[in-house]
């Protein structure tokens, strides 16, 4: 049954500070409804750059297309040249003039193509990025309310050194994980700043250290095919604009066999290079079709398995907050400490967590199996 989550994450501002401080509100949007502890706020005085915001200023501040786009200028105007120097009469320097206008034609027809691509890419790159910084930022978040519960522990297990209940080893052993710990979040802090300068270079904001709320939707839907993968996967290949620039690259290898046959001043060298080259278009065609098709089948199966274990992972969801309402039963009973209480809200909070970072990969990997060009 195909099932859709939509989401509008943005960039965490305080997420799980303690026990009491917990978000247990269910979303307003039903859809969503599967997270309750995450506390998702951008009530930070950051200003919110949404994808679409981001992507536009990426588009202008790219150094790839502004080259691109003089590139498609001089094809442009050698088009323009050979056009004028066409002569459809016969002889052997019309039919070359024609030819090269035939080249220009091809080049420019896909030095077109591949920039429609470039801008997809650079849309998806952003989302990526996006993705990226706002799983970073909750990992962040998720370690630092950790932190707190292994200090905790930690004191817990000096306590119990002094009576004679752990050996120093243990306490040691913990000790230990607890530096490992901290070093490991200095460590995605330094991360975070490296990502949001990465962005700011890319939007073109002098100010690489900004940072914002980040304002993204995703869609969650199943992948259902109406056909076999096989068939899916040659429809997909065939719009590729890889395979039809390689497809018009042979033809114009194929229009210079021809000349190069009816040149007076060729040769039986350079009549085989001119049919090597066709045939190696061919080949390498042949290939790059069957490779195509191969990933977009590959991908099709890595997506069905996401969905299986994001499924799994919901069930599992269901399980561990069944057990957080048991241990908060118990919390107020006495029967559990406020340790084992924070542990149960923080193995619901990893898991939703969990699940919102294959959400965010299905949805990329969704884009590259219904446009291969950005695989």
């Amino acid at each position: 049954m195909k099932k859709k989550i939509m989401c509008l994450v943005l960039a965490l501002g305080v997420m799980m500070p303690s026990t009491s401080a917990f978000a247990e509100n269910i979303y307003d949007n039903d859809n969503f409804s599967f997270v309750e502890i995450l506390s998702i706020s951008d009530d930070n005085g950051l200003e919110t750059l949404s994808i679409d915001t981001a992507v536009e200023k990426a588009l202008k501040n790219s150094t790839e297309l502004k080259t691109v786009n003089l590139s498609l200028a001089v094809s442009e105007e050698q088009l323009e040249n050979s056009t004028e120097s066409v002569d459809y009469n016969t002889g052997a320097n019309s039919i070359q003039n024609i030819l090269n206008l035939i080249k220009n034609q091809t080049s420019l027809k896909n030095s077109e193509e591949e920039k429609k691509v470039k801008e997809q890419k650079i849309g998806l790159e952003m989302e990526q990025l996006f993705i990226e910084i706002l799983n970073l930022q909750r990992e962040i978040a998720l370690t630092t309310d950790t932190l707190d519960l292994e200090e905790k522990n930690l004191k817990i297990t000096k306590a119990k050194l002094e009576m004679g209940l752990v050996s120093e080893q243990e306490y040691n052993e913990s000790s230990l994980f607890l530096v490992k710990s901290k070093e490991s979040l200095e460590s995605k802090k330094q991360n975070l700043n490296d990502l949001f300068k990465n962005l700011n270079i890319l939007i073109g904001e002098d100010d690489t250290s900004k940072r914002y709320n980040l304002d993204i939707d995703v869609t969650y839907d199943t992948l259902e095919l109406e056909t076999t993968p096989e068939v899916y996967a040659t429809a997909r290949v065939s719009e590729s604009v890889s395979i039809n620039n390689a497809k018009r690259n042979l033809e114009v290898s194929k229009k210079s066999y021809l000349v190069e046959q009816a040149s007076d001043n060729a040769t039986n060298i350079s009549i085989m290079q001119s049919e090597n080259s066709v045939s190696t278009a061919e080949i390498n065609i042949e290939d790059m079709i069957e490779n195509m098709e191969t990933q977009v089948i590959n991908l099709y199966n890595t997506i069905k398995t996401s969905e299986t274990s994001i499924e799994n992972n919901k069930t599992e969801l269901s399980n561990l907050k069944k057990n957080l309402e048991i241990t908060k039963a118990q919390y107020e009973m006495g029967k559990v400490s406020e340790m084992e209480l924070k542990r149960a809200y923080n193995n619901v909070a990893s898991m939703e967590n969990t699940i919102i970072k294959q959400i965010y990969e299905h949805n990329q990997n969704i884009k590259k199996f219904e446009n291969i060009d950005l695989m």
